[in-house]
């Protein structure tokens, strides 16, 4: 009997225990979850956080994450590698990511290629005459023009159709000579005087009819020595003209020339002989062929470009001399060249560089010497990569930018943590301290949090206030001192 006190205090004390539990077995479940394989993965890779920094402002880092105190961006973690340094710590500018902060900045890769690189140039033109079938006809004695047979710009006349005739003593007295060198019987002499009056353009038909007649025309008619269509006409019924005086100008369109103007870095991918396309606007979808005949020798000092001329062939004559024409040449600059996305490209006015794939997340930077750019992005690289590597094509900057810290670090030029936005470790220690100013205006590198709670983060004459704002020098947004002193003295 006296044994059941006890026993009934300790059923009560096991059923106490058991409803306590009872009650608790939600929270417990929800703490009690096993974790994914990715999870614990990703756990067992990635390695303490060191710091929180800003992927365009690397100079930023925080013990907490948040957003940038200079563009507002969310701040990313900084982990420990395996070896127990920074995951980007290289001595060689390399820097290491993990893969999931390599997918949230959107790294992208290109392979190195081999290849053929050609390149298309493209000028705009102006349709001309073709100058070597441009025939000028003008008279070559002094008279009057008695008749225009031809008077209208831009007709066609064939070969020996008449143009204008003309009244001129001169030949007047050619023909009398003529009639007399025939009754004289010398032949010699009717040799001399047939000779003159073609030097002057008679037609062998109107001294044929002369000998046979025997009658003296006061006017001769003067007929087209080439096919053509009349670009210019001078000769006006009853005006009068004088020896040498231009008439006629009669250009054949079957073939036009195209006058382009090339920029001066593009004349070395011009050759003679190259192929040519030409389109035009009122004419879309049509391409016609043509070829580069002629490079002129001298450059325009004040548009700097250089002028060309190509040669098209104007069978249906749909190119009229006047009209502007866009013109595209391509060049082959070589058979067999490695190639990259010319994205990949950090210049820096300097040197070229480019970031390579090392696999493992690790990134590196190299210099590189390049060739000419080609068509579809692609720029051909003389130096400094293989055949089998790869490149960074998005976000090099980023990795620029944390790798040039990363370097600098290694190289004692800033103290590594050392949060001095952009300024080195020798510009902040040569600055003077806070302690030693009087007025609010401090140009430390991190003001005493007693002279203010708030700083500037940019300029390098900071200023600090006791209240949130903006700097009075750059407008910056002004950031909590104590929160960037605990981080300096963190690190």
């Amino acid at each position: 009997m006296k044994q059941k006190p006890l026993i009934i205090a300790i059923l009560l004390l096991i059923a106490g225990f058991s409803l306590g539990q009872f009650f608790h077995l939600p929270e417990m479940v929800a703490k009690w979850k096993p974790e994914s394989k990715a999870g614990s993965a990703a756990k067992n890779t990635a390695g303490k956080i060191l710091y929180w920094t800003c992927g365009m402002h690397p100079q930023i880092r925080e013990d907490k994450p948040g957003n940038c105190p200079i563009c507002a961006m969310k701040l990313t973690p900084v982990r420990e590698s395996a070896s127990g340094h920074e995951e980007h710590e290289n001595d060689d500018g390399t820097v290491t990511i993990d893969a999931a902060t390599v997918q949230n900045m959107g790294v992208r890769t290109a392979a190195v290629t081999h290849g053929p690189l050609e390149r298309s140039i493209r000028a705009v033109g102006t349709i001309e005459v073709n100058e070597r079938s441009l025939s000028s006809i003008n008279s070559k004695v002094e008279g009057w023009i008695e008749k225009v047979h031809v008077q209208e710009t831009g007709a066609f006349v064939k070969k020996g159709q008449p143009l204008y005739d003309i009244y001129s003593p001169d030949l007047v007295s050619a023909q009398q000579d003529y009639l007399l060198a025939l009754d004289s019987g010398s032949a010699k002499i009717r040799a001399a005087v047939k000779t003159r009056l073609k030097f002057w353009d008679i037609p062998d038909s109107e001294i044929e009819r002369l000998a046979r007649t025997r009658e003296i025309q006061k006017t001769l008619t003067v007929n087209a020595p080439v096919s053509g269509y009349i670009v210019d006409r001078m000769a006006q019924e009853g005006s009068s003209v004088m020896m040498g005086a231009d008439l006629f100008k009669i250009a054949d369109l079957s073939e036009v020339w195209v006058m382009a103007s090339f920029y001066e870095n593009e004349t070395p991918f011009l050759s003679v002989g190259q192929d040519a396309d030409m389109t035009l606007s009122y004419l879309p979808g049509k391409i016609f062929r043509g070829r580069l005949d002629y490079i002129y020798p001298t450059l325009d000092p004040m548009t700097r470009d250089i002028r060309a001329r190509l040669v098209f062939a104007n069978p249906d004559l749909l190119l009229k001399p006047g009209m502007f024409a866009n013109v595209t040449l391509k060049s082959r600059i070589a058979d067999h060249a490695l190639l990259i996305p010319e994205e990949a490209v950090i210049r820096t006015g300097v040197r070229d560089v480019v970031f390579v794939q090392k696999g493992k997340g690790r990134y590196a930077p190299r210099d590189v010497k390049l060739g000419p750019a080609g068509d579809k992005g692609m720029t051909q690289v003389l130096e400094g990569l293989s055949g089998d590597e790869a490149v960074v094509v998005s976000s090099q900057f980023l990795l620029d930018s944390e790798s040039r810290l990363r370097r600098a670090a290694s190289d004692g030029t800033a103290a590594p943590g050392a949060h001095n936005h952009g300024a080195s470790a020798p510009e902040a220690k040569s600055r003077p301290s806070a302690k030693n100013k009087s007025s609010k205006k401090n140009s430390a590198a991190w003001p005493d949090p007693a002279r203010g709670k708030y700083v500037c983060p940019m300029e390098e004459d900071n200023y600090y206030y006791d209240e949130p704002g903006k700097c009075p020098k750059c407008g910056m947004t002004l950031v909590e001192t104590q929160s960037l002193q605990n981080e300096s003295h963190q690190h």
